[in-house]
């Protein structure tokens, strides 16, 4: 039994990635020159979207809320200098080209496909 669930659970996984590789490359075909608020870990998103109400998600996280800004300039604005992790470091955020952000996000999560379709293959 717990094999089929395990295939389920990977079905659908695999379906929710192939969903935000799709959205995501659509996003990326459309951004022209905008800019996205990252850090190593992070994306900014729409406000109360993130994490515990925030403005942050977790990036290979699937987002659907990140925020563009129009220039690097507006980008650098709405840097947020205040921001801490749990054990109270900062976290250091940077503009990034949305094109460059939506390229690296479908790679990863390409690279994590191809994985959950060969341990679904192997189950």
């Amino acid at each position: 039994m717990e094999r089929k669930d395990e295939k389920v659970h990977q079905s659908w996984l695999i379906q929710r990635f192939e969903d935000v590789v799709a959205d995501y490359r659509t996003k990326m075909n459309t951004c022209g020159n905008r800019y996205v608020i990252v850090s190593s870990h992070h994306v900014m998103v729409e406000h109360g979207k993130g994490l515990n109400d925030t403005d942050f998600f977790m990036r290979l996280a699937g987002s659907t809320h990140v925020v563009e800004f129009e220039s690097l300039m507006e980008a650098q604005y709405n840097l947020d200098g205040y921001l801490v992790d749990g054990n109270n470091e900062p976290i250091v955020t940077n503009p990034m080209k949305a094109y460059d952000f939506y390229a690296e996000e479908i790679k990863a999560y390409e690279e994590v496909l191809e994985t959950l379709k060969n341990l679904k293959q192997a189950v």
